[in-house]
């Protein structure tokens, strides 16, 4: 029957991945036609504890979500200078999902993942500078 396509054996095997975090079978939405690109940049200081967890964060989600990570030195970018005393500062597809702030909340890997997923799928995403919660459109996907 049509279970034995190879078409539909290929859409089914693209539908599950192994998940090393959570050590059992998931089930993750292939990736649609629209997706695109996900880069994560985490812009730090040295010697920043909250930079470190935030790092450790990102490590975490490589096994749960797809996307490309880069770890920088904020004083590299001159653009996000005034944000040199609020690192962590994440950002994704250049655009801010997180700005660390002493009376913001703590980073939340929950919200990361979502985040990055929405970017992929196109659809809108929550940034936070602190306290303040900004909607994000999604860069458009490029079209081959």
């Amino acid at each position: 029957g049509e279970r034995d396509t190879p078409k539909y054996q290929m859409l089914n095997r693209a539908a599950f991945t192994f998940s090393p975090v959570a050590s059992s079978l998931t089930m993750r939405a292939p990736l649609r036609a629209f997706s695109s690109a996900v880069n994560v940049t985490l812009l730090k200081r040295p010697g920043c504890g909250l930079c470190d967890t935030a790092l450790f964060h990102l490590r975490r989600l490589k096994n749960q979500v797809e996307f490309t990570g880069k770890v920088s030195m904020i004083q590299k970018f001159p653009k996000y200078e005034q944000y040199n005393c609020s690192v962590p500062v994440i950002l994704i597809n250049d655009k801010i999902f997180h700005i660390s702030r002493k009376s913001g909340p703590k980073l939340r890997e929950s919200k990361l993942r979502e985040a990055i997923e929405k970017e992929r799928n196109g659809e809108k995403w929550e940034g936070f500078d602190g306290r303040i919660r900004m909607t994000i459109k999604a860069t458009p996907a490029k079209s081959d």
